[in-house]
């Protein structure tokens, strides 16, 4: 079987829970004889002359970059070159994975492939698939249901843009209007129904014209079944990871004198980096804790500069490192525990299986996707959405059941070949 994965961005310019899946599933398909093609468009990451390369073995096609007006951008389109549709004739695939539904895996980019006759799934990677606000953030304060709807979702986003309560909610009822918006931000401010009107009429038709979208949470079926999507094009299959080669099982014995505390991941606000650092500022001074970050932006976008200025001069926290994919778990074998505060509703995250290798115990957000992999006391603890001081108590518990001895039961995450064997079924029956 020939299969072409839209991620929209790939390894090694961007790193993060998408790029990881696509590359490992790729890897482990291509190891089952099946053909596999990633492609990108170029941006201003990916230098100028890089047109194609491999990445791990697998071949990556970058083509010219799309142009996305403000209105293709609400509606999820773009404007690709030929050499998609080129590229799509000469590869002939049998199935197109699309992995976002933006920019270089849009809209503009499916009707191309259905035209051609093509099969499509469509992985739900994150909750900005079906989100106007991208974060399934409610007003950007609390966990929303994800029913989509013109006039609640843009009274969310007037919020989210800081503008008060009775604004938000007299400018969401605005007529939608077909003018040219193009050229005027105001008129995108007042009729900012109409973008999000095109948001949710995208999504409806995206979710319609794939042959199957593949979720790995089950909290989105329910979502996505709320939204219309056809209940019998939802294929389930879980995440698994790549076990590092050397990884012995079990976590490494640490100093029982002081709690070694893990967060992995892009210093962003939807990840609760800020949540963690004020969780550990309300534990005594004294209290032996040490927090390590693995993970980018943290110099370079305000949030993260916000965060590092908070911990600075704090001897309990650790500057922020990167390192390469394969050396995470390793790094997790010298920890007590990984950290995982995030705020939006997680679809993994990779980083609890990742977790599980190393046989360390996880303390998350008690919502979606943590939560469906953590019981509490078992494999991990869980704190309440947004719950500072639930999350300090976890960390003090953490450290109570680590000097009287008491274990986690922390089970082995299942192979990627488990993961990419089921997926391979799922292109079979489409």
């Amino acid at each position: 079987m020939k299969i072409m994965h839209l991620p929209e961005s790939f390894l090694p310019y961007y790193t993060g829970g998408k790029e990881v899946f696509v590359a490992h599933l790729a890897k482990e398909l291509q190891k089952m004889g099946h053909e596999n093609r990633v492609v990108i468009h170029a941006d201003n990451r990916i230098p100028a002359h890089v047109a194609q390369y491999e990445y791990n073995g697998i071949p990556v096609h970058v083509l010219p970059a799309v142009k996305v007006t403000h209105t293709q951008y609400w509606r999820g389109e773009a404007s690709p070159s030929d050499d998609f549709e080129e590229l799509l004739k000469q590869y002939q695939p049998d199935v197109v994975h699309f992995h976002d539904q933006s920019g270089g895996a849009s809209l503009s980019h499916l009707h191309i492939v259905k035209r051609l006759g093509i099969k499509t799934l469509l992985t739900y990677h994150s909750p900005g698939q079906s989100c106007p606000q991208r974060a399934l953030l409610y007003k950007g304060k609390y966990l929303c249901d994800g029913k989509l709807n013109v006039r609640r979702c843009t009274e969310c986003l007037y919020s989210c843009k800081g503008l008060p309560g009775w604004v938000s909610n007299l400018l969401s009822q605005v007529p939608i209007t077909n003018s040219n918006m193009e050229k005027s931000r105001l008129l995108r401010l007042i009729h900012l129904s109409s973008s999000v009107k095109n948001f949710i009429d995208s999504f409806h038709e995206t979710y319609t014209l794939h042959d199957g979208v593949q979720i790995h949470a089950r909290w989105i079926r329910p979502l996505l079944v709320s939204n219309e999507v056809d209940e019998h094009k939802i294929f389930y299959a879980d995440l698994a990871i790549l076990k590092p080669e050397g990884i012995t099982d079990g976590k490494k014995n640490t100093s029982p004198a002081i709690l070694k505390l893990l967060y992995v991941g892009r210093c962003s606000y939807i990840k609760g980096v800020h949540l963690l650092i004020e969780a550990v500022r309300l534990l005594p001074k004294d209290f032996p804790v040490e927090v390590h970050f693995l993970g980018p932006y943290w110099d370079n976008t305000t949030y993260g500069r916000k965060m590092l200025r908070r911990i600075r001069g704090d001897r309990r926290f650790r500057e922020p490192i990167l390192l390469e994919p394969q050396q995470v778990v390793s790094y997790m074998q010298d920890m007590d525990a990984v950290v995982v505060p995030s705020i939006w509703p997680e679809t993994g995250p990779l980083v609890v299986l990742e977790a599980f290798h190393a046989g360390v115990p996880v303390i998350g957000t008690r919502a979606a996707g943590i939560a469906e992999r953590i019981e509490h006391l078992k494999n991990g603890l869980l704190f309440e959405w947004g719950n500072t001081r639930q999350l300090a108590q976890c960390i003090e518990l953490l450290y109570q059941r680590k000097r009287e001895g008491v274990k986690f039961d922390i089970p082995q995450p299942r192979g990627i070949e488990q993961m990419a064997l089921q997926i391979l079924n799922i292109y079979r029956s489409l």
